[in-house]
Order: C-alpha cells, then sequence, then structure tokens
C-alpha cells in the first residue's frame, strides 16, 4: 500500500508527530528521513526495500559511493544518510578532549555510540594521559564478525607514538552477554604484562553490551595496587 492510500493517522511522519518517534518502525523511520521515494516506488516502499538488505548498523557503515548505488538513492538522499549518522555519533560523544575516565560508566558512555548498532565484535582501544584524558581512540574489527584479536604491535605502536599513561580496552558482546570468556581473561592478562615491561598501564578492560558493561578492574581481576586505586574505588560494594 502507498502512503498516499494510507489513512493520514498511519502516515509515518503523522504517526511520529501523535505517537512519538520511538513508536515508529525502521521503515518508517528510514521514510521520514528519506523524505520521498522514485517514479516506481513511494518513499514507505523504498525504504522496505533498503530494510530488507541492510540494517541500520550496516547501513551507517555505508559510504558515499555505496549508497548511492543502491536504486532510488542519489546525491541528497545519500548526503541525508551520512549526516544523520554523524549527527547521532557526534550527539552521543563528548568533546574528545573534555573527557576523562575517573569511572567505568564514563569509559561505556563515551564507547556507546561506536557499539549501539554493531552486530559483530569490535575491539576499541583508548589511549589516555597521566590525568585520565583520551589521548586517541583506535577501533579494529573483527576479521570473523564473532571473534575479535588483540593486534599486539599496532597497539603497541600507537601507544608509544602518542605517549600514553595507560590503556583502556572495550570490546563488545554483541550477544548481549557482558561476562568475560575464559580466553577474554588470559588474553587480558598476558596483555598486562606485556605493557608493564614499557611502563603503561592497562587501566580496564571493559565488554560491553548496548545495556550493560563488565569492569575487569571493577570485579578485582587486575591486581589492586596503588597504580589503580584512581579506578578501583568505583564499587564501594566490593570486597
Amino acid at each position: 500500500m502507498k502512503v498516499k492510500e494510507l489513512e493520514i493517522h498511519e502516515r509515518p511522519r503523522e504517526r511520529l508527530i501523535e505517537k512519538g518517534a520511538n513508536a515508529l518502525s525502521n521503515v518508517e523511520l528510514l521514510a521520514i528521513l528519506l523524505g520521498s521515494g522514485t517514479s516506481r516506488e513511494d518513499v514507505v516502499q523504498l525504504s522496505e526495500r533498503i530494510c530488507r538488505k541492510y540494517s541500520f548498523s550496516k547501513l551507517k557503515e555505508l559510504s558515499y559511493e555505496e549508497l548511492i548505488q543502491i536504486d532510488g538513492i542519489k546525491m541528497a538522499k545519500a548526503t541525508q544518510l551520512l549526516a544523520c549518522f554523524e549527527i547521532v555519533k557526534r550527539a552521543m560523544n563528548k568533546e574528545l578532549y573534555r573527557v576523562e575516565f575517573q569511572h567505568p560508566s564514563k569509559i561505556f558512555e563515551y564507547v556507546y555510540s561506536d557499539i549501539m548498532l554493531l552486530e559483530e565484535e569490535v575491539l576499541i582501544v583508548l589511549y589516555v594521559g597521566c590525568k585520565l584524558q583520551i589521548l586517541k581512540k583506535s577501533i579494529f574489527s573483527s576479521f570473523s564478525g564473532f571473534l575479535v584479536e588483540f593486534p599486539t604491535k599496532k597497539i603497541i605502536s600507537e601507544a608509544l607514538s602518542c605517549h600514553a599513561y595507560g590503556i583502556i580496552f572495550v570490546h563488545n558482546h554483541p550477544s548481549g552477554e557482558v561476562l568475560p570468556s575464559k580466553e577474554d581473561i588470559e588474553v587480558t592478562l598476558n596483555f598486562k604484562r606485556v605493557l608493564s615491561y614499557l611502563q603503561i598501564i592497562l587501566l580496564d578492560h571493559l565488554v560491553v553490551s548496548t545495556t550493560n558493561y563488565y569492569s575487569f578492574l571493577g570485579h578485582g581481576l587486575f591486581t589492586r595496587d596503588e597504580e589503580y586505586n584512581f579506578l578501583g574505588d568505583w564499587d564501594e560494594n566490593r570486597n
């Protein structure tokens, strides 16, 4: 059924006004963003076709060149999509130079816009100065989509180049389960020992989902010495 054939209160824009954006389907949200269809299909039909092929997490990763290859998407619609996803990313992220990671929840907030739509695992590496201010952020994708690897040489090289005081690892579990695996723990503790030889501190490792996180440091998986006390006191109920 075309948009013009829908009752007024069933049309995407009217439904958004009446029900709020969170009540709309992905197709309806995309239809509002695109604004118009083509000579062959209206905007809802165009949006349905795009949503069948791409999830939002996949759509946001497409470049301009890739977007205009989609039938029905030309310069105007492609730039609208790119601008939309960039606005969301900026809105979710604090200004880089103002972020200080005094608490695991701040780390989670900072990376949320990077992981919120992902369907595969990634490793986010945060390089910080002695005042826990962010110096650099790197994101490493999983080759398999389900198992993320730690590119040791690359991480160490970047840490040295930006003179990092410490490193924070974050990796996501798209399944929603935030408990680390045995392999997660082993790799992390081994990496911590390697970094210690370079006088770089592994400050924490967060396993995150879109709703929760698990802090290695907060759960006592790192040695409790003076180097880590600034994050070690975040949980008052911890023994």
